[in-house]
């Protein structure tokens, strides 16, 4: 995430734990970074899915 700043974390799992099972929670991984490689893109995502 571009300009992530550590006090946002708190508030990042809050919101993110409003869409998942809090038993099962999803592996996630969370970096601050400068930029990404296109002007204007603040967040990437990436998923791994099984079924």
């Amino acid at each position: 995430m571009v300009g992530l700043q550590p006090a946002q974390t708190t508030r990042i799992r809050e919101i993110r734990s409003a869409y998942f099972h809090p038993e099962r929670p999803p592996a996630v991984t969370l970096l601050g970074i400068e930029r990404l490689a296109f002007e204007g893109l603040v967040v990437e995502v990436d998923v791994v899915a099984a079924r």
